[in-house]
Formats: structure tokens, sequence, C-alpha cells
């Protein structure tokens, strides 16, 4: 990513991204539960130079910034492909249809949404084993 391009994603990060917590555990609009969640999209080397050059990969992911606030965004080479990793709250399992189709659909992209805790989550759940 180029550095113009790191500086404008950095101002869509809700000040969470500074490590505080998410809604893991509050109500969605619908009425559910937030699922907290750790989304890894892996970028095939072709569609993500292409993305680079035409300047594209850039506004997706300022994009999903936005419409998903998540808490934390990191960026890195992993097996030889550029790979982004979100952490946020998904409020309905059927978001995972409009997250996962716009990087299937831009990047060709493979998308993996993980659900995942903080350690006060973990201490919270070993709790209820009794």
């Amino acid at each position: 990513m180029l550095a113009s391009q790191s500086m404008q994603l950095e101002d869509t990060l809700p000040s969470q991204a500074q490590g505080g917590s998410g809604g893991t555990g509050a109500a969605a609009p619908g009425g559910g539960v937030v699922m907290r969640v750790m989304a890894k999209i892996t970028v095939p080397v072709e569609s993500g130079s292409q993305a680079v050059r035409d300047g594209s990969i850039g506004k997706l992911i300022q994009a999903a910034a936005e419409r998903w606030k998540p808490e934390a965004m990191y960026f890195g080479p992993a097996e030889g492909r550029r790979t982004a990793f979100m952490v946020f709250d998904m409020a309905d399992p059927s978001d995972m249809v409009p997250f996962s189709e716009t990087f299937f659909q831009e990047l060709n992209a493979d998308v993996e949404v993980i659900p995942v805790m903080t350690a006060d989550d973990v201490q919270k759940g070993l709790a209820k084993l009794g």
C-alpha cells in the first residue's frame, strides 16, 4: 500500500484501533448478539498487482474500513501473497456475504472469517465451566 493510502486508512479507523475493546456480546440491531470476528483476506499476486497499479486496492481497503469499522487492520505478506487481517464486530451472520463478496469479486481473494475473543472473553468463558 502506498504511504498516502496508509495515512488515509488510519484516518478512517475508530479510536478502538488503539487497543480498546469492541462490542462482543452487545445487542445487534436485529436483536441478535454481535460477534467479534477476525477476517483474513489473501490476495493472489496477479490480481493484487493489478489493483495496486490501478489504485483500486487502496480504495477497496478504505471502503471496507468505513463500512465495517474495524477495531484493527493489519497488512503484510503471508505465504507469498498480500494479506490483510481485520478485526471487527459482525452484527449478523448474513453480513459475511457482502463482506466476502467484495473481496472475492474485486480481488479474486480468499476470505476467512473467524470468531475471536479477547482475553476477558476467554476468562468469562472459562468461568462458565464451573
